[in-house]
């Protein structure tokens, strides 16, 4: 799923006396089904926070490794990965040791990978394909779920870009939802 950036979605709380709190979360999740929504945690939620992350190539000052720090909406910006202006490019997580991941999600700059696949691997050598698309979009965020996998690396593998730069990438989340 990708959601694109010309839309505003802040959830609206009442307290007991009905008075209404509009609080902004840089991340969170809204069930369409329930129409609940719960915080996004990044530090408890997100697998990769702080992990080494690794990529095909990198642009200047904007390393692989920018994409699993944690940041928020006033500096998200000034830390991002950008790979080379050629095709293909990929940016992979290590989280260390396997688990099991069945989420990943992708905050993309305006250089983004039009055709892209989500992948899972044990060994960085072999990989399974857990998702991909062919319609990624500027400033956009890419959020999928997947069937669960065990995986000690998730990378993005780019096979077409968006436009003549490189892929860009804001954040890398991995997570393991219920």
């Amino acid at each position: 799923m990708i959601h694109e950036p010309s839309a505003c979605w802040l959830p609206l709380e009442f307290d007991a006396a009905g008075v209404p709190t509009l609080n902004y979360y840089q991340d969170w999740d809204f069930n369409l089904t329930t129409g609940t929504w719960r915080a996004f945690d990044r530090t408890t939620r997100d697998l990769a926070l702080g992990k080494t992350a690794t990529a095909s190539s990198e642009s200047g000052a904007n390393a692989a490794a920018g994409v699993t720090k944690a940041t928020t909406y006033q500096n998200h910006t000034a830390t991002r990965w950008e790979s080379s202006a050629s095709d293909p490019q990929w940016i992979m997580v290590d989280l260390g040791s396997a688990m099991e991941v069945n989420r990943v999600i992708l905050k993309w700059y305006t250089d983004y990978g039009k055709s892209f696949k989500i992948q899972v691997s044990t060994d960085s050598t072999t990989w399974t394909d857990a998702y991909s698309t062919t319609t990624g979009a500027s400033y956009s965020v890419t959020d999928v779920t997947f069937a669960k996998a065990s995986a000690r690396y998730v990378r993005m593998n780019g096979t077409q870009r968006g436009n003549t730069s490189g892929y860009s990438l804001f954040a890398f989340m991995v997570l393991n939802d219920p």
